[in-house]
């Protein structure tokens, strides 16, 4: 599936703008064009949520109490109209009909994003690493979200039982069983995915220009569920261990890296993160996935520019970034 076709109205500073799109497109303006939120809204109708906050609401233009999304879909060489709004919360609607389990249709149409406010694995946040790693299981393994919420629900009642400390062991051992037995799920997953990554940066690393001929890795720690330690998270008010707790760190030259020697550098292993996740999906699936680049030639030189463009063979590619010849063969789209 691709997007032919989107109009935003009352979205952060578009009133009403429409936008219509190519298989390739670069999307070119100022510095607070708003370049970013047209990519950031067709990240929403895909994955459900925003890359640049965890709040919707957040998303809706300052003098309006609603934002509104709608367009043309393709799928199968098939146009299909949707509708996104959100004003309290978020309705979904595919060919006029609403979409009930929106779960089900992000899980079958694969986007991922690399922008400047969200890094994927090289997020300061470590939510932020676990969410990508999950949206890439989630692709290729359906019911790992389903254990996620499964275990999010049951996480949710541990907390408030917590909050309002409550010291009964038979109710915190119902809990303790059955996260525990999603919680391994969700690990196990975790591990195997992280492996399956690292073997890709193992196919692929030498062909990347530049630093990253060093030895460059992904390692997972899995927080196990410990029982023993309610009293201290009933003290603490907070759970202390579970998959939700789970941490993933770069290992460069078998040393764990979080601080990188500039921006570029930091910038250029976001983006061959990108580049394996796409390979991993993939292998799985076969088919294609669209990727969005926000500002992407920010902070990189001409060669691994090149190396990206040559490299990602999305189903459909949507590039920002300041007027430049780079990108002359893409369906342009001049922000002003």
């Amino acid at each position: 599936m691709s997007i032919e076709s989107i109009y935003l109205k009352n979205f952060r500073n578009h009133i009403l703008k429409k936008f219509q799109f190519d298989e390739k497109n670069f999307i070119v303006g100022k510095n607070g064009s708003g370049k970013t939120s047209i990519v950031e809204a067709i990240y929403i109708v895909f994955s459900g949520r925003s890359f640049r906050t965890n709040r919707l609401r957040n998303a809706i233009n300052n003098n309006h109490d609603f934002f509104e999304l709608n367009g043309r879909l393709s799928e199968e060489g098939i146009s299909i109209p949707f509708k996104l709004t959100y004003k309290t919360g978020k309705e979904f609607f595919i060919d006029k009909k609403k979409v009930e389990n929106s779960t089900e249709f992000i899980l079958k149409h694969p986007i991922v994003c690399y922008s400047p406010e969200n890094e994927g694995f090289l997020s300061d946040e470590m939510e932020v690493r676990r969410r990508f790693l999950d949206r890439l299981i989630g692709y290729v393994y359906p019911q790992h979200i389903v254990n996620l919420k499964s275990y999010l629900k049951l996480l949710n009642i541990k907390k408030s039982y917590i909050h309002k400390k409550i010291k009964d062991p038979l109710l915190y051992s119902s809990i303790h069983e059955k996260m525990i037995f999603f919680g391994n799920r969700i690990s196990s997953k975790r591990v195997e995915f992280i492996e399956k990554f690292n073997s890709i940066i193992d196919k692929n690393i030498n062909d990347f220009p530049t630093f990253l001929s060093e030895n460059f890795s992904l390692k997972f720690a899995a927080s196990e569920i410990h029982v023993s330690l309610i009293d201290s998270e009933i003290a603490k008010g907070m759970v202390l261990t579970g998959p939700h707790r789970d941490k993933i760190s770069f290992l460069i030259n078998g040393k764990i890296c979080e601080n990188f020697a500039s921006f570029g550098q930091r910038k250029s292993l976001s983006l061959f993160c990108i580049y394996c996740f796409i390979k991993v999906v993939e292998e799985f699936l076969k088919y294609g996935i669209i990727v969005i680049l926000d500002d992407l030639e920010a902070g990189l030189d001409a060669e691994r520019v090149k190396f990206f463009l040559e490299k990602i063979k999305p189903s459909q590619l949507f590039i920002t970034g300041l007027p430049n010849n780079t990108f002359e063969k893409f369906n342009t789209i001049n922000i002003e």
